[in-house]
């Protein structure tokens, strides 16, 4: 019997409890997460227990590849956190499902070392695609800015390039290092994940010196094929996807999934999009669609944390009343629940048997 009969209980039963509370109260507790975890782990090991006593012996590669996989699943989940593309919640949430899905569930298009890159093109996928139709909608009502207005500015446009030569090439030459085929979406995939790891995690000074590294060292290992054709076309389409993603990260989730809200129906907790900057006694508060997420980094901002607390709503009053800020309103995240998101990813992996996109383009 297929061990994914063993886990389709525990997978539906955390899919759905994680779903329902991350809609409802907006969190998901680690006690799931680590009960996710032990039961794969605790069916992975009575499966292997019992093949080794009905004399089948224990498949010691596959326990490899689900270890490493998992391994994997978890460094994804803080480097897409560390990249502002989902909270520490939906990361662990997603090393849960990695660790519970089984290796036969990606059997269609098998992305070697780490099958559940699946998962997580089968959970973005027709999430960019709704984003792609709010902004879409937005544009033809008119009713909001246009969606590449900010993201293409002169500073995305000049960073972006630069990006994919000195990082383009790095995942699929690491992989080939290691003898494994990456594939072109998980390729694309992995460059985009490093550009918003990169943009949110170095400061300036260390990303122009890792650029000019990678760059550098690019040059003198391919040498004269840069200046080919192919090099051209793949350079252009690296750019495209590149752009296309920042705009749709940037404009969907800062101007599509943000609401202006009074400072009146402002409550603690509330995720800000837009920071207040103090300039000396200055204020303004700066567009959302400038920024990636919501940093209480951002030089000046008066906000301590991400959330705002309540110290932070009397402060916006009190500047009001006090006539030292002309707006009365801020920009605030509308959330969206990313759980059920990931659960129906992790339907459309067993429905798929793997990525979509293998079965689309399966012969």
């Amino acid at each position: 019997m297929d061990i994914i009969f063993l886990l389709l209980p525990g997978i539906i039963l955390l899919g759905a409890v994680t779903s329902y509370e991350d809609r409802m109260t907006g969190r998901i507790r680690n006690a799931w997460v680590l009960a996710g975890v032990a039961f794969s782990i605790i069916v992975v090991s009575a499966y292997a227990a019992f093949s080794m006593a009905s004399g089948i012996g224990i498949n010691a590669g596959y326990l490899i590849d689900h270890s490493i996989n998992g391994a994997l699943g978890f460094l994804l989940g803080i480097a897409l956190w560390r990249a502002g593309l989902w909270s520490a919640g939906d990361g662990k949430l997603f090393f849960m499902y990695c660790m519970l899905l089984p290796l036969s569930a990606y059997s269609n298009g098998y992305i070697e070392l780490f099958p559940s890159l699946a998962l997580l093109i089968n959970t973005f996928i027709p999430l960019f695609a709704v984003l792609a139709s709010k902004v879409i909608v937005s544009l033809i009502r008119g009713g909001r800015r246009a969606a590449g207005e900010a993201p293409l500015g002169r500073g995305g446009l000049l960073a972006i390039p630069i990006f994919a030569f000195a990082f383009a090439w790095l995942p699929s030459y690491l992989s080939a290092l290691a003898g494994v085929q990456l594939g072109l979406v998980p390729g694309y995939i992995s460059v985009i994940v490093l550009y918003y790891l990169l943009s949110k995690s170095a400061s300036g000074k260390a990303r122009l010196v890792l650029l000019a590294a990678l760059g550098s060292l690019r040059v003198i290992i391919y040498g004269a094929s840069l200046f080919s054709i192919s090099f051209a076309a793949e350079f252009l389409l690296m750019n495209v996807l590149l752009v296309i993603a920042r705009a749709l990260i940037l404009s969907g989730s800062s101007e599509i999934f943000t609401t202006q809200t009074p400072f009146s129906l402002l409550r603690p907790g509330m995720l800000w999009a837009e920071p207040v900057i103090d300039e000396k006694g200055s204020y303004r508060k700066e567009k959302a669609m400038r920024r990636l997420s919501n940093r209480a980094d951002a030089k000046g901002c008066i906000f301590a944390a991400a959330a705002l607390a309540q110290k932070d709503i009397d402060r916006l009053m009190k500047l009001k009343k006090s006539g030292m800020i002309g707006f009365s309103t801020i920009g605030v995240y509308q959330t969206v629940p990313f759980a059920p998101l990931l659960f129906a990813g992790v339907l459309l992996t067993l429905i798929f048997r793997g990525s979509m996109l293998s079965a689309v383009t399966m012969p």
